[in-house]
């Protein structure tokens, strides 16, 4: 893709997938316009008060019912490790900083489980 061909680029669910997420957001970056926008929806570290229950749920529950729904547990025990690894909010947005996006805004949504990042490239 072109150098500075889009005015907004999204991703959902897909940042935590990237085998080097710094080299993906530089990408994004690059193909940016000046002024445009990264709208970014992903899995984050759930506020302290709902982690446990979170966890449990993701560990011990969400795979049990995969594996008799759809028949694979694997890929939900994937979920649950991908979501746990995966950092904070707030280093998320200096990531996007640090990849050259600026300002950057985090709302959390859910108890913080996801959270919708706004990365602006700066003009």
């Amino acid at each position: 893709m072109q150098d500075q061909s889009l005015n907004a680029l999204t991703i959902s669910f897909g940042l935590r997938n990237l085998q080097d997420r710094h080299r993906g957001l530089t990408e994004m970056h690059r193909v940016l316009k000046p002024g445009g926008c990264l709208y970014c929806l992903e899995f984050t570290q759930p506020a302290a008060w709902m982690k446990p229950f979170y966890f449990f749920y993701l560990k011990f529950i969400l795979p049990v019912l995969a594996r008799v729904v759809t028949g694979d547990k694997a890929a939900y025990d994937y979920l649950a490790g991908s979501i746990e690894s995966f950092p904070r909010k707030e280093d998320i947005a200096l990531e996007m900083h640090n990849a050259g996006f600026n300002p950057v805004h985090s709302h959390s949504l859910t108890g913080s489980i996801v959270a919708i990042h706004v990365a602006v490239k700066p003009t």
